[in-house]
């Protein structure tokens, strides 16, 4: 039974690459084409005040290609020392910060709710509801962004950036461990 099977799913992989593949990579391409619209129009001091440009998003895994999986869209706004990554996915969009040139590695952008609760004390850290809510948040504080991912200034915070990534780790390990000891009470 198994030989039959691998042919008949070659011919509907094929099948399907042939009939839905186009129009797949066209849909993904138009998410990200209309989320960077909506960063245009919901945050032009973006562009305006700073001289931010849109920029396609090169994955440094070469496996997040077009079509994007599910209904995920990303895009980077690129300014002359950092970059942002607008990416959204299953109704929620998320923000990811480095400085530029950006980083090959993906786990090298940096939260933005995280990276701004570090550089200003009075914003708790949270993820943001809406573009307004993003930029009531962001816009007094680009200036603070600029100068925290600046060349001179970078190195500085790597290493509190590495103490926030360790903490959290921990508290993760703990969770981990309580939820493992209530479903699995004998173990």
């Amino acid at each position: 039974m198994k030989p039959i099977l691998v042919p008949l799913f070659w011919v509907l992989d094929g099948t399907y690459a042939l009939f839905f593949a186009r129009q797949e990579l066209r849909s993904s391409k138009k998410r990200e084409e209309e989320l960077g619209h909506e960063i245009v129009v919901h945050l032009p001091f973006l562009f305006d005040d700073y001289g931010g440009r849109l920029c396609p998003y090169e994955s440094p895994y070469k496996t997040l290609k077009h079509p994007r999986p599910f209904d995920y869209a990303f895009v980077r706004v690129a300014f002359p020392d950092f970059s942002l990554l607008f990416f959204r996915g299953r109704k929620e969009i998320s923000i990811r910060v480095a400085p530029n040139p950006p980083p090959s590695a993906w786990n090298a952008w940096e939260d933005l709710p995280l990276l701004l609760s570090m550089i200003d004390e009075g914003f708790e850290r949270r993820e943001f509801k809406s573009f307004s809510d993003l930029e009531t948040t962001l816009r007094p504080r680009m200036k603070l962004l600029q100068e925290a991912l600046s060349p001179n200034r970078y190195p500085e915070l790597l290493p509190r950036l590495a103490n926030v990534h360790d903490h959290d780790r921990a508290i993760i390990r703990q969770w981990e461990t309580e939820i493992n000891r209530r479903l699995y009470p004998d173990k």
